[in-house]
């Protein structure tokens, strides 16, 4: 019998929707209200972006082979969006291939998948992919628009106000790990823009990963709710 996990993003937003809603598990140094609801995944429209062709191949999360040069980036965009969500045999490999295509990623793909992260008529799963390519995508120019992200204001009547934090959190995290050494700056610069708290606090704690004097945001994350399930086991 195979083995059948869930898509890798799928799990990146699970992690991120737990520490995202329930702040009360980390020990902030500023008190913060837990958010009214949880993401959801919302309508979809189709991805609209330049076409951009790429000379790899891989594998979708299907499993099924894919040239990834025969797919631009908007049609390769709405491909990966339809598998979140659905088993996946083998989410390593496809891990693999959202980060061999992140990886490629050019000028006007970065422009565009910044565009799309900040639509809120996109559904929750094009809009958390779109940033979750760009914190794979090792460019200054893509650390650069996770910082435009951060700072963007959140919608005052958002539908889903738990995603607009949670796509914002993401970004200070790719920020954390971005391999450019601009990111620190321009993650402290965007955080004087920003006036969410848990975002600001979250920020901080990974400047502070960042420079080695602490775990990563994410590994306190995962230790904190480590913690919870032990107490409410």
């Amino acid at each position: 019998m195979k083995k059948v996990s869930v898509h890798p993003v799928v799990i990146a937003l699970f992690v991120l929707l737990l520490v995202t809603v329930m702040p009360w598990l980390l020990p902030l140094k500023h008190s913060t209200d837990p958010l009214r609801e949880p993401a959801s995944l919302g309508p979809s429209r189709p991805f609209d972006g330049q076409d951009t062709k790429e000379n790899k191949s891989g594998v979708v999360a299907s499993g099924l082979p894919v040239d990834l040069g025969s797919l631009n980036l908007k049609d390769w965009m709405r491909n990966q969006v339809g598998q979140i969500g659905r088993p996946d045999e083998n989410p390593e490999q496809t891990m693999a291939v959202l980060k061999a295509r992140a990886e490629s990623l050019g000028t006007q793909d970065i422009r565009d998948l910044e565009q799309w992260a900040l639509e809120t008529d996109r559904s929750g799963d094009e809009r958390f992919l779109a940033v979750e390519m760009l914190v794979m995508n090792p460019r200054l120019e893509s650390a650069q628009s996770l910082g435009r992200i951060l700072m963007s204001p959140e919608p005052s009547r958002a539908a889903e106000p738990a995603l607009e934090n949670i796509l914002r959190a993401r970004a200070v995290e790719g920020l954390g790990l971005h391999p450019r050494r601009e990111a620190t700056r321009i993650l402290r610069d965007s955080l004087y823009r920003v006036s969410d708290r848990s975002l600001i606090d979250r920020g901080e704690r990974v400047l502070t990963a960042r420079r080695g004097a602490a775990p990563s945001a994410m590994d306190q994350d995962r230790q904190a709710l480590h913690s919870l399930l032990k107490k409410i086991r």
